[in-house]
């Protein structure tokens, strides 16, 4: 019994202990924004996260979704609805989310310390490599940016998964078996890369000397379904939004070649982990003769050598070297997707419990013999403190735009990514001319169709329109004019109203980029400005159907079928908005009036109904469920509207007309004309109106009547 509590109280002396440290050090990414590298299209520009409810909680796991694009053309629903969550409690806080982040990097230590303990049998191990997880600063980049809550998060579950796995093997528990399939399907739902799953559980099974049988295949099988869906639901989105590069794909041997770069720099990041960015650029031609070149195809080749040679004398460094290099496999850029880069911090973030098994068990062997118990010692404590001290001063690097994107080109001069993110950094501080500046170095050295897109836009943000107009010049006389280009000519036209160069410009954009949604935005735009509403409904409908949470636009093209006499589709649409966003009270008001238009009486009430319980001082709601009343026959309820609506604002000449309506019906004609009198002194329009107005007919033999509305 004391030996159990004994136990108990360690355990939870080093959880504790383990998110104290984790905490500790990556404390300044607690004060991070959200950045606009992705996390805008993560958190704030994300419909289905701004406006949770059934339907977007199920478009979130549809591959193919109706509310907006899949965000980084993965398909992740889990990460997304665990970042939903978030927003739904706490709205945009970036301190929520970098705290669920680091939150989660301290499970994942636990649950390293509690794999690598239940795998090796040491404790001793399992400190090491859950203290070598916690603080290595390779992981700076998975923790400190929300983007990627998909790392943290699906390793969270790829963990649990072999933790669970490995006990189910050893007790043969039958929840620990469906828990571990639950995790790998979740850990498949949260990051894709979590299809190599099974290749682990497969090392797991040979380290335990378990021969293969159909017992063994079996015993996988919700596992290998997962990875199959997660394979193909990922080769889908990246196929449909452009992200899988055709020709980089078949670059077979340059390909590997950069995996082969990528293996290097993981390995001697490891043990000096300096000079970490945010970006590793791909060299655009290979040089096999070159030394970094050489020096990784013998590390390439070391590593696999060594996982062959220590199978039998060292098996647990066996399987820490192949579980690393199953888990980074899928990011080593032998198939790229869209990247092209050589490797990435964050891509070493589930690999590294491999390398965290691998330096516990050298640790723990050194420790074992006093000749090298001392050198062991020292060497944890140096590497651990500098390593630390490295996560904590990097781990404030990811605090702004600025200051990441400063720092990266501090250590990257030619670096366009660092370049053209601080330019963007400047502009949303409203430091056009600096971003400007920017920009010009990157045209010098690298003159590409976006650098030059961007310093016209910039020119024309000054006031500079033909400054502006002669870069795009520049990119059409170089032949270097791409969608960016025409998007820039597109904006410089419409400033100089020339709506119909403008419009030809955005044909180019739509054509190679039918996806692009603020293109058919724009587009509409402009066929409105030169009269062309059915054109104008077509764009902007194009717009909503790919960014359905940009409620203005979702409007605006109400209002365009109200105009063109599309009454029913104005009122699906305002339909539409409200029930995405039942605070969105104007679209519920407007639905009602698109009902009474279309003379559906009962639903015009309900509407007006909905939005006066819900803004009781809205005095046309009031005034306007006083006309539905009228209009299905319920006199008393429209005079006690119509008279709660003149209560709330009696200057309103439509109030005032609308009241001396249903007054006149209701054969109140004093008070009736009173509304009346006080109505046509106050609009035109509703003079004329009251002269053959039905609704009026009881009062036109009175002589008040003819001099209030002048016959």
């Amino acid at each position: 019994m004391r030996a159990s509590l004994r136990t108990v109280l360690l355990a939870c002396l080093a959880v504790t202990a383990c998110f104290a440290l984790v905490f500790a050090v990556y404390r300044p990414a607690l004060d991070a924004q959200l950045l606009t590298w992705d996390d805008n299209d993560l958190v704030t520009r994300n419909y289905r996260l701004r406006y949770l409810s059934r339907d977007t909680l199920i478009d979130m796991f549809r591959l193919k979704p109706l509310y907006g694009r899949p965000a980084f053309a993965l398909y992740v629903p889990l990460t997304v609805l665990s970042v939903a969550a978030e927003y739904r409690l706490f709205g945009a806080d970036p301190f929520v989310y970098h705290f669920t982040n680091v939150l989660l990097h301290g499970l994942n230590a636990v649950l390293v310390c509690a794999f690598l303990r239940l795998l090796s049998g040491r404790v001793r191990v399992a400190v090491i490599g859950a203290v070598f997880f916690a603080v290595h600063p390779l992981h700076v980049e998975s923790v400190a940016w929300v983007t990627e809550r998909k790392d943290v998060l699906s390793a969270f579950f790829y963990l649990a998964a072999l933790l669970l796995y490995l006990r189910w093997r050893r007790a043969g528990s039958a929840a620990a078996y469906a828990l571990a399939a639950a995790s790998g399907v979740c850990a498949v739902l949260a990051k894709p890369v979590a299809v190599t799953l099974p290749v682990s559980l497969v090392l797991i099974d040979l380290l335990e000397r378990r021969g293969f049988t159909w017992s063994t295949v079996l015993d996988k099988a919700p596992f290998v379904c997962a990875a199959i869906f997660g394979a193909c639901a990922t080769v889908y989105t990246q196929g449909a939004h452009g992200a899988l590069d055709r020709q980089d794909t078949l670059n077979v041997l340059g390909n590997l070649f950069v995996s082969f770069r990528g293996l290097l720099f993981y390995a001697v990041k490891t043990f000096a982990p300096t000079g970490l960015m945010p970006v590793y650029p791909r060299p655009s031609l290979i040089d096999t003769g070159d030394p970094v070149t050489i020096a990784s195809v013998l590390v390439t080749a070391g590593l696999v050598v060594a996982v062959v040679a220590c199978r039998r004398r060292a098996p647990l460094v066996s399987f820490g070297l192949a579980f690393f290099l199953v888990a980074v496999s899928l990011n080593l850029q032998i198939l790229p997707s869209g990247l092209q880069v050589v490797a990435a911090d964050r891509f070493y973030y589930l690999p590294s419990v491999g390398v965290a098994l691998v330096l516990g068990a050298a640790l723990d062997w050194m420790f074992m013999r006093p000749y090298a118990r001392a050198v062991a010692a020292a060497a944890c404590m140096v590497a651990f403190a500098l390593w630390s001290w490295t996560t904590w001063s990097y781990a404030g690097v990811w605090r702004t735009n600025e200051s990441l994107w400063s720092y990266t080109l501090a250590r990257s001069p030619d670096s366009p990514i660092a370049k053209g993110n601080l330019a963007l950094a400047y502009i949303l501080a409203g430091r056009q001319e600096e971003a400007l500046r920017l920009q010009t170095e990157m045209l010098r050295s690298d003159t590409n169709a976006v650098t030059i897109a961007n310093l016209a836009i910039g020119y024309l943000k000054l006031g500079n329109v033909s400054q502006a107009w002669s870069y795009v010049q520049l990119a059409f006389s170089n032949g270097l004019a791409r969608s960016e280009t025409y998007y820039a000519a597109a904006f410089i036209d419409a400033s100089r109203g020339r709506h119909e160069d403008a419009i030809r410009h955005l044909e180019h954009v739509i054509a190679g980029q039918p996806l692009r949604a603020e293109a058919h935005l724009h587009m509409g735009v402009e066929q409105l400005a030169l009269q062309r509403t059915n054109d104008a409904i077509a764009s902007f409908a194009r717009f909503v159907e790919l960014e359905p949470g940009e409620r203005w636009a979702a409007l605006t093209l109400a209002r365009l079928f109200e105009s063109s006499g599309e009454l029913g589709n104005a009122c699906g649409l305002y339909g539409a908005i409200f029930k995405r966003e039942p605070g969105a009270w104007y679209a519920r008001h407007r639905e009602g009036l698109m009902h009474l238009r279309l003379r559906d009486f009962p639903a015009a009430r309900d509407a007006f109904h909905d939005v006066s319980r819900a803004v009781p001082d809205n005095a046309t709601a009031w005034s306007d469920l006083a006309v539905a009343h009228r209009e299905l026959g319920n006199q008393p309820e429209a005079i006690r509207c119509s008279r709660k609506a003149l209560s709330l604002y009696a200057a309103s000449p439509k109030i005032l007309y609308d009241h001396a309506c249903i007054m006149a019906m209701a054969g109140a004609v004093d008070e009736a004309l009173t509304a009346l009198t006080n109505a046509v002194a106050r609009s035109e329009q509703l003079r004329l109106q009251a002269m053959t107005d039905p609704d009026l007919v009881s009062l036109r033999a009175l002589p008040a009547f003819r001099e209030c509305v002048g016959r």
